[in-house]
């Protein structure tokens, strides 16, 4: 995974530190507008590789966004230092000015919309004449499934859907009067036998397709949770009938098309998404999913003043959940496993406050727990590692043979307040 981070001043410079001591990625790229300063930083920081035992590479670059290119993640902390006699407000808005130019260069190299398809145009639809734009077919409803294995398959992992593309393989030209529209829902259905209800309306309008990808920019984005089926469905309604518009499609190895459509003038409805399904088969459009990947917040807590963001996602699309969480004390903690079972709960009570501390964090080999009273050591998956009631002042804790990972300190003070913390 490739992290830019744009400015390499005080916070930028300690931000892709603490990425690449971290190895959240293989390429971090530091960009700076003074010349030869973010290159300055990047040698600095490659040099102490050995000492600090990490293996991702820094690349400095002068205002060369080019080198950005492919940036699964951007971080932004450019910006000018307030002057004198310059006024917060001066100095906010000078720097959005700064962040909007940033940003919208950086965008230019690293789109955050990546295109997935499904399909490999192996047959059409006038095999059947089942097609989700009519044209001989006066009214028709058509849903649509997707495994989850198939879309993961493909490089859709969680994300927010902002596009969907049909190929269409022999244009016409129907208008359709009545509406053309675009609904998606979670499922776990295997197979699609009947209609299913209760899918998100993202799109519905008046849609003339064109040969080739036709891409339907979703009015209503979909958050897709990257473990569900997904059923996509298509409705039409038109006036007059017109000739079939094709498309490029493929059999799928179990049932995920079902629909419901009339020719010509023996609609039963006007409305196609009203219609009744009248059959399924294994028969289903070429389909490209457009979307913006994203990294869902589980929960936010507050902790000594400030909020503290877990986040689990599947950020590298390789079917294991990844997890980021910031800290209290600053900095970033990851962990990164075949399973993640994470629980974070914190009970203050009224005008009372923890006096525990625990240090280093993150750690290596020592780590040390001043003001506790009993004391649990849980990693990532939950389980209870290391138990410790009534301790001392002042405990040592060994984990230079620990597995590297994510661990949470769960203590309980003689306050009686408990804490869990990264």
């Amino acid at each position: 995974m490739k992290i830019t981070v744009i400015g390499a001043g005080n916070v930028g410079a300690t931000c892709a530190e603490s990425i690449v001591r971290m190895e959240l990625a293989n390429q971090i790229v530091l960009l700076d507008i003074r010349e030869g300063f973010a290159e300055g930083k990047a040698m600095d920081m490659n040099q102490t590789s050995s000492l600090h035992g990490f293996h991702s590479k820094v690349i400095g670059v002068t205002n060369d966004y080019k080198a950005t290119a492919g940036s699964k993640v951007i971080v932004v902390t450019s910006g000018l230092p307030r002057k004198p006699g310059m006024t917060r407000e001066e100095l906010i808005g000078t720097n959005a000015g700064i962040v909007k130019s940033v940003v919208s260069e950086a965008l230019k190299e690293s789109p955050p919309y990546i295109d997935h398809s499904i399909g490999n145009g192996s047959t059409n639809t006038s095999t059947l004449n089942e097609t989700p734009w009519g044209g001989s077919k006066r009214t028709g409803r058509h849903q649509y499934l997707f495994h989850a294995s198939e879309l993961l398959a493909s490089g859709v992992s969680a994300s927010r859907i902002t596009h969907l593309s049909l190929n269409v393989i022999t244009p016409s030209s129907p208008y359709l009067s009545q509406g053309f529209s675009i609904r998606i829902k979670h499922t776990n259905q295997d197979s699609l036998k009947t209609f299913l209800n209760g899918a998100q309306l993202c799109y519905s309008y008046i849609h003339t397709p064109t040969l080739g990808w036709n891409t339907i920019t979703l009015q209503q984005p979909f958050d897709y949770d990257g473990v569900s089926n997904l059923m996509v469905e298509i409705c039409f309604s038109k006036n007059v009938p017109s000739s079939d518009v094709h498309l490029s499609a493929h059999n799928s190895p179990f049932l995920s098309h079902t629909f419901g459509d009339v020719y010509n003038n023996n609609s039963i409805t006007s409305n196609g998404c009203l219609m009744p399904e009248l059959g399924s088969d294994s028969l289903r459009p070429d389909m490209k999913f457009t979307l913006i990947p994203r990294m869902p917040i589980r929960k936010k807590l507050l902790q000594n003043g400030r909020i503290n963001t877990p986040v689990i996602a599947d950020m590298d699309a390789n079917g294991k959940p990844e997890l980021v969480m910031g800290i209290s004390t600053g900095g970033l903690l990851y962990y990164s496993g075949d399973t993640l079972t994470v629980g974070i709960e914190e009970k203050f009570i009224e005008n009372k406050k923890s006096r525990a501390k625990i240090y280093p964090n993150p750690g290596r080999e020592n780590l040390w727990i001043e003001g506790a009273g009993d004391i649990k050591i849980i990693n990532a998956q939950g389980q209870v590692i290391i138990e410790i009631n009534n301790s001392d002042n002042l405990q040592n804790i060994n984990t230079s043979n620990w597995p590297q990972g994510l661990y949470y300190v769960s203590v309980k003070d003689k306050h009686e307040i408990w804490i869990k913390s990264p």
